[in-house]
């Protein structure tokens, strides 16, 4: 919740108006995905499982019921539409051996029409209705699908593998400094329009190339910060994927609208920038201010100042360390990992653990916090059998000033 008690109140406008900026668009236009999972009909139903590693290389998904898929799919060539305008190169069918023969009959119906599927060996229902004929049912065209061996049926196999084999070009591709630069991707279409969410997932700068898979129109980078729409000077189009030159500061994120109906020609054939990268080493750690003793007491003799024992035992950017200096059941610790400004805050439960152990687990917390998860704040939790514990904490938004939502 959201109100005016909190500290980074005044800066909810600006968050707020870069919300709206991102809903109003991502909840226009149609979905971009090539893959169809179908999930299965069983109960206990686990939760969905997402995928990654699709993402990762450059494609996108979808998720549904079976009977949604039943109701609503409708085969155009050997690709799966559904309505409002979706359609997919792949269709998954649920990873099990119990599938009603409502679902059957329907994978059955979509595979025999040339739609590219992976399937499994399907052999039961696990519905009572029209029992136990339905088995058989199942059984029998489960059956003869794999006996058939059709070209565009695969039976357990990997979506990747298949998109491979399908030549299907990724959607969305990037290039970028430093090497482990994170760039994630949303693809909607907007009437002839393709408009890409590309954002930066990780807290460093990052630049390079991008790649789109749409062939021509003029590319725009369109702000959900300040609204600003600009068009893109340096681009190039070929063999239906657009090419063009992206920088992104840690965590921003961009809209890229790329309009067939506009046919500007690049201006630039090469991009500098003069913004530094943040190098592929080792985080900074930076320690500011250590206490320990009783945190919360307002009398000073009752907290040390550890600041100076703690930056003397820090090596290599790392601090380990079987005990804090000094005396007390409570620890803060205020750092910086790469610039970022970060909390800790440590307490000894009596009888639970020892400050060695508390400290070991603190040190595997600031490893990971500095390699991995920078934007999240460490926090003991005394309640816990282990005395630390990684929240993920909400970043508020930072030096953002009042915009109009109607200047997008």
């Amino acid at each position: 919740m959201v109100n005016r008690k909190q500290t980074w109140w005044p800066m909810a406008p600006a968050y707020m108006n870069y919300l709206t900026r991102c809903h109003y668009l991502l909840r226009s236009g149609d979905f971009v995905g090539d893959v169809l999972f179908v999930t299965h009909e069983h109960m206990p139903n686990p939760l969905l499982e997402i995928h990654p590693e699709l993402s990762a290389a450059g494609y996108d998904y979808d998720i549904v019921s079976p009977s949604f898929f039943i109701e609503n799919a409708r085969i155009e060539g050997t690709k799966v539409h559904l309505p409002g305008g979706m359609k997919y190169e792949l269709v998954v069918f649920p990873q099990t051996q119990w599938v009603t023969q409502k679902l059957m009959d329907k994978i059955d119906e979509t595979v025999r029409a040339g739609v590219p599927s992976i399937g499994f060996e399907y052999v039961n229902t696990p519905s009572l209705e029209n029992y136990p004929e339905a088995d058989g049912a199942v059984r029998t065209l489960g059956r003869k699908l794999m006996d058939d061996t059709l070209p565009n049926y695969f039976l357990g196999a990997q979506p990747l593998d298949i998109l491979a084999k399908l030549d299907i070009p990724k959607d969305f591709e990037f290039e970028m400094t430093p090497a482990d630069a994170q760039v994630n991707f949303i693809h909607h279409k907007l009437g002839g329009k393709d408009l890409y969410f590309v954002a930066n997932t990780a807290p460093k700068r990052v630049r390079g190339t991008v790649r789109f898979r749409v062939g021509s129109g003029q590319p725009s980078l369109w702000n959900p910060v300040n609204g600003e729409v600009r068009g893109v000077a340096l681009f190039k189009q070929q063999d239906g994927i657009t090419e063009m030159q992206l920088e992104l500061d840690r965590w921003q994120s961009v809209f890229v609208l790329i309009d067939p109906a506009s046919e500007a020609q690049p201006v630039y054939a090469a991009l500098h920038s003069a913004q530094p990268l943040q190098k592929d080493e080792a985080p900074k750690l930076e320690i500011i201010k250590g206490m320990r003793g009783l945190i919360f007491n307002p009398i000073p003799a009752k907290n040390e100042d550890i600041t100076e024992q703690l930056r003397a035992l820090q090596q290599d950017n790392r601090l380990v360390l079987d005990e804090p200096p000094g005396e007390g059941k409570s620890t803060n610790l205020i750092y910086r990992i790469n610039g970022e400004e970060m909390f800790h805050s440590g307490r000894l439960a009596e009888k639970r653990f020892t400050w060695s152990q508390a400290m070991q687990k603190l040190t595997r917390c600031l490893r990971v916090s500095g390699s991995m998860m920078t934007d999240q704040a460490l926090k003991f939790v005394q309640e816990e059998p282990t005395p630390c514990k990684l929240l993920k904490v909400p970043r508020p938004p930072l030096r953002f000033r009042t915009m109009r939502t109607s200047s997008i």
